[in-house]
């Protein structure tokens, strides 16, 4: 398993980003340098920039944040595998431990190509997973910190509220014994309530800073039946062996009767997950996706195979020694599948992709900020100013060559916003990949070149006017918590 995700942090992770990711790189470099903007991802007021606070430390150190982040990003993403493994292994339990392996290389590598994007889509799940594993140590002290994080876990990402009930109910035996101590789960529920009660204290304090905001969770039943004419994307990569949502249907429902047959308490409480599954398909946010790996329906059910670990790994401790052989097997057939797929994958991800996030080499992405820095220097500029929407270059040229960018009209850094719209400097290089630059800024002042540069770039000089203004004799939109 550890080579496995070795070699996808090698094909994958430090190969290929997107402009959402680019994001965590900024705040893993801001954190590494003690500035701290937010506990929410840029922008927003939700999910979490857990992999930058775990690179911030290497990039410290010297480490390159596009190679930190990534790795910090697959870390989280193989941690919900690991914590139940290590936790098999202290308590001797062959059948979990065979059960986690079997189940990690089964799935499909989309899965993983998902959950190792630094996007904030694991995370939930690592704290869940790191909850747990502390949950069944036999100290009290480290049970209730699981308990803590595993109730908390839903703050780093919702995905996770799939499975936080059935795995309660799961070890509702040991919970119940923890209920006894009473002082201990009253620290426990006060340290819970008091970090919901900062979060969400921040966000009324803090409304003014978002340009993303989180959808207005809707439920109907019209969605949920239209929504079965689509689980064939829908719920996609989810468990082993799962190639499309039909597929997945399938294993779930043979996964259940088996469950019923070894452990009927396991088996109800898989088909419970499986209902909240097909419940989900009431709610609006579930199709804010498509069928790609970097804007995936996957992301909202990335927590069911690990449910499924935890679920199937505790029934029993055994496992029949003639099994274990073929069961290796799998798992070797199981990366070698991977392998073998890895390209159709990443060819049908651009291929597909839809735009929403912009899907970048990082090799090329580092050598383009390098080009484009290389003309700002030239040409004297002070500021770099994108009109149309191109987070790749607006985050990445300012984690990677230090410029001071900005992109008005959807500015996730709410602190760069203001330190730089309404301040006048006097040499601006624009850039427009929507190519309409000339035609929205008549109103300016100054010189206004096209620059003979392989990138869409325009050279303001002898400005006198502020960005800000510059916007609004023009009619261009700026954000409006911004504005």
């Amino acid at each position: 398993m550890l080579m496995h995700r070795i070699w996808l942090g090698k094909i994958f992770s430090e190969r290929l980003t997107d402009s959402d990711q680019i994001i965590t790189w900024l705040a893993a470099k801001d954190i590494s340098q003690g500035s701290f903007h937010t506990p929410f991802y840029y922008g927003q007021l939700y999910n979490n920039m857990l992999s930058a606070w775990i690179a911030a430390p290497f990039i410290f150190f010297g480490m390159k944040v596009y190679t930190a982040v990534p790795w910090a990003a697959n870390f989280i993403g193989f941690a919900p595998f690991l914590f139940p493994l290590l936790y098999f292994f202290r308590t001797k339990n062959l059948w979990g431990v065979t059960a986690t392996a079997l189940i990690y290389f089964l799935l499909p590598i989309e899965y993983h190509m998902i959950a190792a994007m630094a996007r904030g889509f694991s995370g939930g799940i690592f704290i869940l997973t790191l909850g747990y594993y502390l949950f069944k140590q036999t100290k009290n002290y480290f049970k209730f910190t699981g308990l803590f994080l595993m109730l908390i876990s839903f703050v780093f990402n919702p995905n996770v509220l799939l499975i936080i009930f059935p795995l309660l109910m799961l070890e509702w035996p040991e919970l119940k014994g923890l209920l006894r101590k009473r002082i201990g789960f009253i620290i426990t529920v006060l340290s819970v309530v008091c970090v919901l009660s900062f979060l969400e204290m921040y966000r009324i304090n803090h409304q003014k800073e978002v340009v993303h905001k989180l959808w207005e969770m809707d439920f109907s039943f019209q969605r949920l039946f239209s929504g079965l004419h689509q689980t064939q994307e829908i719920y996609a990569w989810n468990l082993p062996l799962a190639f499309n949502g039909l597929i997945c249907i399938i294993i779930a429902l043979s996964i259940a009767i088996a469950l019923f047959i070894l452990n009927k308490k396991a088996g109800i409480l898989w088909s419970f997950l499986m209902v909240l599954m097909i419940l989900s398909l009431g709610l609006n946010k579930v199709y804010d996706a498509r069928f790609n790996i970097f804007y995936p329906y996957t992301r909202m059910y990335l927590a069911v195979p690990v449910f499924l670990i935890l679920v199937v790994g505790t029934i029993r401790k055994d496992i029949v020694f003639k099994w274990i052989i073929p069961s290796l097997l799998i798992c070797i057939s199981g990366f070698a599948f991977h392998v073998f797929k890895k390209e159709e994958v990443i060819l049908h991800a651009k291929s597909t992709n839809p735009g929403l996030v912009q899907v970048t080499n990082i090799k090329r992405l580092i050598l383009e900020c390098r080009e484009i820095a290389g003309i700002a220097k030239e040409k004297n500029a002070d500021v770099l100013v994108f009109v149309s929407k191109s987070d790749k270059y607006n985050y990445g040229c300012a984690v990677l060559e230090n410029m001071n960018t900005i992109h008005p009209g959807y500015e996730r850094r709410f602190w760069q916003f203001t330190k730089t719209m309404d301040k006048v400097y006097p040499n601006i290089l624009w850039l427009d990949w929507g190519q309409h630059l000339e035609e929205n800024l008549q109103l300016k002042t100054g010189t206004f070149t096209r620059l003979e540069v392989p990138y869409p770039a325009w050279l303001q000089t002898s400005n006198s006017e502020t960005i800000r203004t510059m916007y609004h004799n023009n009619g261009l939109v700026l954000p409006e918590n911004f504005d």
